[in-house]
């Protein structure tokens, strides 16, 4: 009898950061991206000579198995662990990297027939842009009485909604009242965005030309809406009259006396 030993070979870990064009075609050597945009990550781990695998019983290239570890800037990304499928690469399907730099890292396990490697990518995530519908709001107005206005973040994103917060002024100034927010993450069939509302007040009489800001956040641009006029008029007073009835003779005098509110 004759003995063999069969030692594991080097294997090449490669990291590939997959973006795709309006008409699906990806792009495998990329490296940035808008926030929300489609990209995935793919992870192959072939012989060190980078060699596609034959999974047959008759292959002369080996197929990698067994498991890897994938990290964002050296913490789990999306659970950390993955798979290899019987090819020798495993794909992240569901990433969604923030807005910012990633240093990205899949680290090999290694199996029977292969060491351990590691494959990097650095990739830019850069901020999606955003639009703001025009504001619902009234027309008309009455000093120190708060009116509703709202207006909503458009992207076309499909990431999480925006955060951030978003300025409401009049006349440059800023409105007085509290922003209540409505983010809405994307779905499979609508983007990202984001409602804000304000019950204001403004405290003295006049036209406005109220104004929404958004202020962006680490994912989304700024952007601001078209301007909507409001009139702001005082109430109308009420006059009571008292007393309201009263009998006098002829030729006598009456004292009456007008309250304005």
């Amino acid at each position: 009898p004759l003995s063999i030993t069969v030692n594991k070979e080097a294997s090449l870990t490669n990291l590939q950061f997959v973006t795709f064009n309006s008409s699906g075609v990806p792009n495998y050597s990329a490296t940035s991206a808008v926030y929300g945009s489609p990209y995935i990550l793919r992870i192959d781990v072939t012989n060190a000579a980078g060699s596609s695998c034959e999974p047959n019983p008759t292959r002369t290239i080996a197929c990698a198995t067994g498991n890897l570890n994938l990290t964002d800037n050296g913490s789990p990304l999306d659970g950390g662990a993955f798979v290899l499928n019987s090819l020798g690469y495993t794909e992240d399907q569901l990433v969604q990297l923030s807005g910012g730099t990633h240093a990205l890292q899949a680290q090999y396990a290694g199996d029977t027939s292969f060491n351990t490697s590691t494959g990097t990518r650095t990739v830019t995530i850069t901020k999606a842009t955003t639009t703001m519908s025009a504001l619902t709001t009234v027309s008309q107005g009455t000093v120190g009485v708060s009116f509703p206005t709202q207006v909503t973040v458009f992207t076309n994103s499909n990431g999480s909604a925006p955060s951030g917060t978003v300025s409401f002024t009049a006349n440059g100034s800023p409105l007085s009242g509290t922003v209540n927010y409505f983010p809405e993450d994307a779905t499979a069939t609508v983007p990202a965005s984001l409602v804000a509302m304000i019950n204001g007040v403004i405290s003295a009489p006049g036209t406005y030309s109220i104004v929404a800001t958004y202020n962006g956040d680490t994912n989304y641009s700024t952007s601001n809406s078209t301007a909507a006029s409001v009139s702001v008029k005082y109430k109308s007073p009420t006059v009571t009259m008292t007393p309201s009835t009263q009998t006098i003779n002829p030729g006598d005098t009456a004292t009456l006396v007008a309250t304005v509110t």
